[in-house]
C-alpha cells in the first residue's frame, strides 16, 4: 500500500499493509487540533520508521552522482534531518504520543535521520535509517510529526542539550543561535570554483512552520499497534521532488547564486523555494503490520 502524505503548512527554512493501489485521502484543514489521548502506563508495541532516499522511486546511496531536474551534476554527501513530536492519532484526532525506548538515547524524543551513516537495508542495501519508540496499543489513522528541533532546546545551549542534540552531529548553526532542522550538503561539477552545495532548513524570526499530518480515508486500512510486536512505517525522501519547484519549474544551483561559485543559499526567494519543494519530498511509502 502506498498512500501519500498531505502536508499541512510550511516547515521553517533558514536556507535553501503492501500490495494495494493508492487510494484516496483525506484533505486535512489547517486549524486541526490534536487532542493528548496518552494514558498512563500503556500497553506498548514498537513502532519503527524507516526513511529511505530516493531518485523518483529508484533508491539513492549517498556518494553516487545523478543529474536533477534542472540538468546540473549532483552529488550527496552528508544527508541527515531531526523528527519529533512523534504521534499516532485516531479519526478523531485524539493523539498518543511516542515513547522513548528505555535506554536509548533519544530520550527527549527528538530523532536524527542520518543517511550519512545509514542503519538499515530497505530491501536493496544499506541507504537507508530507521528510528524506534514505542506506540500505545491500538489502531490509527494518522502519523504526524514535525521536522524540527523543539523551541525548548532549540534556544538552549548547544553544551547542555542531550543526544542527538550534541555538537558532533554538526547541525548547529556556526554563525546563529539554534539548530538546522535538515541538512544536504553535496557537490556539482556544473558550477564553478569551489562546486560545494549547502541546502538546510531551521528557523528564525522570518519564518514560520506548523506540523505536516497525514489522514487516512476511513476505507483504508488501519495502522496497528500490538503488544510487544513491531509495526514498521516506510517512508521515502525524493530528492528529485526537492528539486522540482512548485510553479513547474527546476531549482538550479547556478541560478539561485549566480554570482558567486558554489550554491549556498542563506534565505530569501530562493529560501522560499526550497521550502515549498520540501513539503513535496517526503512520501509514506508503506506500513507492515504485526503478522
Amino acid at each position: 500500500m502506498k498512500i501519500q502524505i498531505t502536508f499541512l503548512g510550511a516547515l521553517a527554512l533558514m536556507i535553501t499493509a503492501v500490495g494495494c493501489k493508492k487510494k484516496e485521502i483525506i484533505k486535512v484543514e489547517e486549524k486541526i487540533v490534536y487532542v493528548d489521548n496518552t494514558p498512563a502506563n500503556p500497553e506498548t508495541g514498537t513502532v519503527e520508521l524507516i526513511f529511505e532516499p530516493t531518485l523518483d522511486g529508484t533508491p539513492y546511496f549517498l556518494n553516487s552522482n545523478f543529474t536533477t531536474p534542472a540538468g546540473e551534476d549532483f552529488k550527496v554527501t552528508d544527508f541527515k534531518f531531526y523528527v519529533s513530536n512523534i504521534g499516532l492519532a485516531t479519526e478523531d484526532s485524539k493523539e498518543k504520543k511516542a515513547i522513548a525506548f528505555p535506554g536509548d538515547q533519544e530520550q527527549i524524543g527528538v530523532y536524527l535521520s542520518n543517511f550519512t551513516v545509514p542503519n538499515y537495508d530497505n530491501g536493496h542495501g544499506l541507504n537507508s535509517y530507521k528510528i524506534r519508540f514505542k506506540g500505545v496499543v491500538g489502531e490509527y489513522s494518522d502519523i504526524r510529526f514535525k521536522m524540527e528541533v523543539p523551541s525548548d532546546y532549540n534556544l538552549a545551549s548547544m553544551t547542555t542539550n542531550p543526544y542527538p542534540l550534541n555538537a558532533s552531529n554538526g547541525m548547529y548553526w556556526s554563525w546563529n543561535s539554534g539548530y538546522k532542522f535538515l541538512v544536504v550538503n553535496g557537490t556539482s561539477t556544473s558550477l564553478t570554483g569551489f562546486n560545494g552545495v549547502h541546502l538546510s532548513i531551521g528557523a528564525d524570526k522570518s519564518c514560520s512552520f506548523n506540523f505536516r499530518s497525514l489522514i487516512l480515508a476511513p476505507s483504508l486500512p488501519k495502522i496497528k499497534v500490538e503488544k510487544d510486536k513491531v509495526t514498521q512505517i516506510k517512508f521515502t525522501y525524493n530528492l528529485m521532488a526537492m528539486l522540482r519547484n512548485t510553479d513547474g519549474t527546476n531549482y538550479s544551483f547556478i541560478s539561485a547564486n549566480p554570482n558567486i561559485s558554489y550554491s549556498q543559499v542563506h534565505g530569501g526567494s530562493t529560501a522560499n523555494i526550497i521550502r515549498g519543494n520540501i513539503q513535496q519530498a517526503l512520501e509514506l511509502n508503506s506500513f507492515t503490520n504485526p503478522q
